[in-house]
């Protein structure tokens, strides 16, 4: 019996714009790095993501800002 599930096989992108996002995100990243080792996956996101294993496109949590007093800065 097959579940019918189609199984893709291309890249993986994640994205965090926030600290908390790229550590969150890395536990995942290398869970599947190490069931799809030549997986690629690509990320928008933070040094977590990067040693995760994560190919990235651009870093993004340096500059995070949160709340209404953010928008001032």
């Amino acid at each position: 019996m097959t579940s019918g599930v189609q199984h893709a096989r291309g890249p993986i992108l994640f994205t965090a714009f926030e600290p908390s996002g790229d550590a969150h995100a890395a536990p995942v990243i290398q869970s599947l790095r190490e069931r799809w080792p030549d997986r690629t996956i690509y990320a928008f996101g933070g040094p977590h993501m990067r040693d995760a294993g994560a190919e990235m496109l651009r870093e993004t949590t340096s500059s995070a800002a949160m709340g209404l007093g953010a928008l001032g800065k």
